[in-house]
Parts: C-alpha cells; structure tokens; sequence
C-alpha cells in the first residue's frame, strides 16, 4: 500500500494573512472578485478551522466597516457610495457565508466518504501486497523446489556437473524474502547431502566405467597387436622388396620414411568404441568440487588392482604360460594403451601424470618379464619360442609407440634370443659333428655343370679359387670332400635362423654379435675341431689325414669369406664388423700336420727297420742301400698324390729329409749302433750322397743341407782330423771348418769306433781303436 499523503498544517497567522491579501472589489473589474476566496476556503477546511475562519473573517469584515466609517467620515462623500458598496458587500458576504457553510457541510460529507473509501482503498492495497508477496515468496520456493527436483532427475541421467551446477546456482541466489526463511535455510543446509549424493552417484558410475574397461582391455590391445603386426608384414615387404636393413623394424627411421603411416586407434574403431566420458564427468566433478586428488589417488589404487588382477589370472601357471602369454599381453597392452589415452586426454587438469603412468608400468613389466623368463627357462621348442618372441616383441614395438620405455622387455627378448640360440645351437652342434664323423675324407667328384654350380654357390671361396674350379673339365675333382660344402651350408642356415629371430630388431646389437660370434666359434671349436680331433687320432692314411687338412684349410680360409658376408648383412642393417677367432681350427691344423707327419715318419721308420747295415764291415760298398730306393719311392709317391696345397707337400718333404737326416746322424751319435768302423762310416756316405741325388732329380733340393753336419763329422774321422779339431780356430764359427760339429757328438762317434776296432782280430785295427780311445779322452775334456 502507497504511504499516506501528509496533510498540510495552517495556523492561524497563515489564514489571517491570506484574508489580508484578499481584494474583493477590484477597480479594474467590473464583477466582485470572489475566486480569491476558494484557495482560502479549501486551505480552511483541510486544515479544520472553519469557526476561526468564520470569526476571522467577521472580525475582519467589522474591522473594514470601522475603517470604512472612518473613511466615510473623511470622506463623507465617498461614504455613501461605499456604504451602498458595503451593504451590498455585506449582502454578498452573507450570501458567501451560506455558501460557505453550505460547501464545508457538503466538502465534510465529501471528505468522510473519501476517507473511508481511501481507508478501504488502502486496506485493500495492503492485502494485495501480502497476496503478491505470499504468491512471490510460493513461486521462488516452488522454483528451488524444481530445481531440487531435477537435481535428482539429472543425477538419475548421469548430468552430474549440471546437477552441481544447479546447486552453486541455489547456492548463489540473490538476497531475497526467501533468503530469510526457514524453508530456506533448510535447503541450504541439505546442499552437502546432495553434492555429496553426486559424488557418490559420479563415482558408482566411475566404477561401473573400470569394469567395462577392465573387460574390454583385451580387445582393445589384441587390436593394438593387430595393428603393429600389419606393419610389420608391409614393413618386411618392403624390405625384402627393396633391400633396406633386416635389422630394422617397425617403428624405426627407416620405417617411418620408407613405408606409409595407417593410424589405427585401438580404442576408436569399428570393433569398439571406449566411451571415457563416465572418467572425464568424474574428473570434472571432483574438480569442481576440489577433490581432484582424493579421485587421483583413488583411480590409481583402483588401476593397481585391476593390473594384479591381471597377471594373478594369467600368471597363476607358469607351465601354461605359453598358451596364456597372448590373453596376458593383450589385456596389458589393452591396460596400458587405454593409460596411455587417459594421461594425453586429462593433460590440462594434470589428473594422470606421466610420473604415475610410469609407475605403475613399471610395477607391471619385471613381473611380466620375470615370468616368461621363467616359463621359457626349459623350453626346447623353438617354434613355441619363435611364436614367443614375434608376440613380445609386436607388444614391445606397440608399446613404444604410445610413448612406454621398454628396456627390460627387451632385456627379455634378448633372453628369449638367447634361449633360441642354445637349441638351435645344439641342433646345428649335433649336425657338424654328423658332418665330420660321416665323411668320406674323399675329394669330392663333380661331373655336371649344375652340381659345379651349386656347390661353388655355397662355398666359401675366394674368387680366384672360384675361378679356377669352374673353368675346369668334367669331371671335377674338389680339392675339398663333402665336408666343406655341407659345412659352408650349415653355417649359412644357421645364420639365417639366427637372424631370422631377430625380426623386428633388438636393440642390443653389440650383445646380439657377441652372441652369433660364440655360437659360431662353438661350431668350429666343438663341433668340428674337436670331432675331426677324435677322428684324426685314428686315421691312418696319409691320404685321410692330408684330406683333413684341405677341409680344414678350406673352412679356415672360409671363415674370413663369412666375415666379409657377415660385413655385407651388417652394413645393411646397421651392425658392426664381426671379427671370427678360429684358432681352433689353426690348432686342428696343427694336429693335423703332426699326424700326417708321426704316420710318414712311422713309414719311414718301418723302411729303416727293414735295413740290414753291417756295422763293422770288411769292405766298402759302392751301391746305396736297397731300402731307399723303396723309401725315396713311397715317399714321393705319397706326398705328391696327396691332394693338399704345394705348401703343405713342401713342409712333409722339408719334415722328411729333416727326420731321414736326423736318422743318420743317429747311426754316427744315437745309442741304438753301439760300435762300427770306418767303412760302415763310407758305406753310410753313399746312402747319403743317393738320397741327395734322388731328391735333388725329383726337384726338392735341400739334402745335402740335412747332411752337412753328418758330412762334416765323418770327414773328422776319415781323415784322421781329431787333432785339428782339438785346436779352437777348427770350431770357431763361422769360419771354424768343424764349426757345427759339437764335441760330444765327436766323442760319441771316437767311442763306438774304438769299441768296433777293439773287436776286430787285424792288430792295425786294435791300434787305431786304441789311438780313437785316446782321441775321445781328448775330446772328453772339451765337454766340461
């Protein structure tokens, strides 16, 4: 209701003084001039004082008359005319006080039913005002009230951060009447019930959102490993296609600028869609409600126990580890690609931080790694093991790509390499010793030019050699028998099995060399030189032996052919050189040489066993000895047949006259002649100056060089020359003529010469027995 006008108040001086003012006859007019008189009537009724007014007025139309009658006295005149005016204002006046009394009585009627109706009117407003206020007040409770209302409902939908924001809105509302009721009050004290309700309501739908993903993790990370394995097929495409390193996988450099990038996003595709928006609502509300870190720590305890759940499923057998390896490394890979999308997708509220992501992956991965370990530990199945390290090694790969360090699943495919490389090792061991214990020790026979072909593509041949060998007539015969090119064949698979595994790369190359340069020393160590070991031990043949050799030469020289075919792979795919040590095999040729030289000199020794030497004869002999003829013959008939190198042929020769020399020179010094006379000395010079003649005319010159010292102490002896040997100028070298004669070989000889003429019956051979007697005290005093 409008507030009441004030009525204005006038005293008794304000109505005297307007009545003071009043001009009633108005010279300039020709009619009274009574509307003066209306301001004032009005003035006296709102303010109540007629009766003043009226004796006012009386008194003030007494005081006009004693005036006039003053003035009339003066001015006589003038009076008669005013009296008439003034009885006709007296007359007027009565008239004016009628109506006057007539107005208040009708203006008094008029105000009390004005005010009664003006107190109606405001009784009326006042209840108005309390219907609007009361019906404002209803509509604002009804308003929160809805609100409220559809707070629930928008909870009941999952419109959460709606929902609080519905509530800050209630929260925030403008001061108002509702403000200060207790309707109010109370629905901001239920506010926390409900946000809290929201919280508990975004929550569940958090939970429910870990679940879905908990089970749709592994098809998620089987496409992931789907994805990673498609490259990987058009990678090795265009690698074979276009010769980049084999060592490169996907992923690489070379990958990335030789073969086109397909995005596929494991969970966005047609097979499944990741819905994140349950997390992203909670992260928000929780944001919003400045919990972000109590929901941090929850979802990541929450993902801890979803990752043991994993591997507590998966792992609970490590005897079936290899049949549930897939589903394990799918539902991890699905795990983390999904970590993966959460930690780039909530970077700007900081809620998954790399920190964290790193460290439950790294709480995941050693378990991983320690259980395939182990799983694989006593594995023999090397396809089972190929399978393995494909599956680790795409799951690595996929993992990289999302951004994970994957040094220890590397460690393990390394592991699962190593496990690889001891069977197949083993097997390939097995098949080197098969070679050597099975071959024919044969040089091998080639009579068509597609076997030549074949078997010089898999030898390790220098290109001369390889030129030589196929420009010869069919048939060929090989230097080499079966071993050599069955060896170079093995190797070779060997090292394409080996690589083979290595599909998709490792990273520790360096590890990755040493290895292939163990594995292959073991073959050549183990497997081949010792075995040909074993087996030379019970050779007998010459030819066999020397057989060996040129394998074994062969093999050794092949191995720096590898090394440069090795080279060629390797720059290819980014490796190093890789340096063989086969000083097994240069030992093997040691032992060779040693046997095919201990059966020569045992065939000798059977030659000299045959000789029928007369110690002491009576006469000299002018024919060399029949026994050398056949040992001249079937030594150059052996050495020469065997189908080793002009080097090897010139060592037995060189070992030969070495030993046929040293066996003379037994006869003059060595304990097995205990006695003999000149002429068994001259008979043993002829032998000597035949087998000088004989080796010379078949061109292996150097005889006479096994006889010099064998020449030189006979001449000692033929020529009575003991004394001139006793004087130091004979045996100074170099100019000495006795020089490389030692004193006890001369000793040795004067003694067997005195113990072959003391035997004798003719007096001049005693004597002469006698003085080399003497001669060999003499020289006895050179030993000291």
């Amino acid at each position: 209701m409008p507030p009441r006008t004030k009525r204005p108040q006038f005293t008794q001086q304000d109505i005297d003084q307007q009545l003071q003012q009043i001009n009633l006859l108005d010279s300039s007019s020709p009619s009274e001039n009574l509307e003066q008189l209306a301001p004032i009537i009005k003035s006296v009724h709102e303010s109540g004082r007629q009766d003043a007014f009226l004796r006012t007025l009386s008194g003030l139309i007494e005081s006009k008359e004693a005036e006039i009658e003053r003035i009339c006295g003066d001015n006589y005149q003038d009076f008669v005319s005013s009296v008439s005016t003034l009885l006709t204002v007296r007359s007027y006046t009565a008239n004016l006080r009628g109506r006057i009394s007539e107005m208040d009585s009708s203006v008094s009627e008029v105000g009390n039913g004005l005010v009664k109706k003006k107190k109606a009117l405001q009784q009326a407003k006042k209840t108005a005002n309390n219907l609007d206020e009361a019906i404002d007040t209803l509509q604002a409770c009804l308003r929160v009230l809805d609100l409220v209302n559809r707070v629930g409902d928008m909870v009941k939908n999952g419109r959460y951060y709606t929902a609080l924001r519905s509530l800050d809105d209630i929260q925030s509302l403008p001061p108002s009447q509702l403000s200060q009721t207790p309707f109010f009050t109370h629905l901001l004290s239920s506010l926390p019930s409900l946000r809290a309700q929201i919280k508990t309501a975004v929550t569940e739908s958090t939970k429910s959102w870990l679940l879905e993903i908990r089970e749709s993790s592994g098809l998620v990370g089987s496409l992931g490993l789907e994805a990673v394995e498609q490259r990987s097929r058009r990678w090795r495409g265009r690698r074979e296609k276009e010769g980049v390193g084999r060592s490169k996988g996907v992923g690489s450099a070379a990958e990335g600028a030789v073969n086109e990038r397909i995005d596929f996003d494991p969970v966005n595709n047609d097979q499944i869609t990741v819905d994140f928006k349950p997390l992203y609502q909670c992260i928000l509300i929780h944001t919003a409600m400045g919990q972000l870190e109590e929901m941090q720590t929850t979802y990541q305890e929450d993902r801890k126990t979803q990752a043991a759940l994993i591997l507590a499923q998966r792992l609970s057998s490590s005897s079936q580890l290899t049949k549930t390896l897939p589903d394990l490394l799918n539902e991890l890979l699905g795990f983390f690609i999904i970590e993966a999308h959460v930690m780039r997708t909530t970077a700007s509220s900081s809620f998954r931080s790399h920190k964290d992501v790193e460290e439950l992956f790294d709480s995941v991965i050693p378990r991983v790694c320690e259980a395939v370990e182990r799983g694989i530990r006593d594995e023999r199945d090397q396809d089972i093991l190929q399978g393995c390290r494909a599956l680790v090694g795409n799951w690595a790969q996929a993992l990289e790509g999302y951004g994970y360090d994957t040094t220890q699943i590397h460690t393990l495919l390394f592991k699962l390499f190593e496990r690889y490389v001891t069977i197949i090792q083993d097997k390939y061991k097995q098949a080197f010793e098969d070679i050597v214990m099975q071959d024919d020790l044969q040089p091998m026979m080639i009579d068509n030019d597609e076997e030549v072909a074949r078997v010089l593509g898999i030898c390790w041949l220098d290109a001369e050699e390889l030129q030589e060998l196929s420009q010869q007539d069919l048939p060929i015969a090989m230097p080499f028998s079966r071993f050599f090119p069955l060896c170079c064949v093995d190797f070779q698979t060997f090292i394409d099995k080996f690589y083979s595994f290595l599909e998709g790369g490792l990273d520790n190359r360096r590890d990755v060399d040493d290895l292939l340069r163990k594995s292959l020393e073991v073959f050549l160590e183990h497997s081949i030189a010792r075995k040909s070991a074993e087996r030379l031990s019970r050779l007998n043949q010459p030819s066999q032996v020397a057989q060996v050799i040129v394998n074994i030469e062969r093999l050794f020289n092949g191995t720096r052919e590898l090394e440069k075919q090795l080279a060629s792979m390797r720059a290819r795919s980014g490796g190093s050189s890789l340096r063989l040590n086969p000083v097994a095999l240069q030992g093997l040729l040691n032992q060779a040489f040693d046997r095919l030289r201990s059966l020569i000199r045992s065939k000798l020794d059977d030659f000299f066993d045959l000789a029928e030497y007369n110690w002491i004869p009576a006469q000299p002999e002018k024919n060399p000895s029949m026994f050398l003829y056949e040992l001249v013959n079937w030594l150059f008939t052996v050495v020469d047949s065997l189908g080793a190198s002009e080097e090897l042929r010139e060592r037995l020769y060189d070992d030969a006259m070495d030993y046929i020399g040293n066996y003379f020179m037994g006869f003059l010094v060595g304990p097995n002649v205990k006695a003999l006379n000149d002429l068994a000395i001259a008979n043993l010079l002829v032998d000597v100056d035949f087998l000088e003649g004989e080796f010379g005319k078949r061109g292996r010159p150097g005889m006479e060089l096994r006889f010099g010292v064998f020449r030189t102490l006979s001449s000692i002896i033929l020529q009575n020359a003991t004394q001139t040997y006793m004087q130091p100028t004979s045996r100074r070298p170099p100019q000495g003529p006795y020089a490389n004669v030692q004193p006890k070989m001369l000793y040795e000889l004067l003694n067997k010469l005195a113990r072959g003429g003391a035997q004798s019956r003719v007096a001049a051979e005693r004597e002469r027995a006698e003085r080399r007697r003497r001669e060999a005290v003499q020289v006895s005093q050179l030993l000291g």
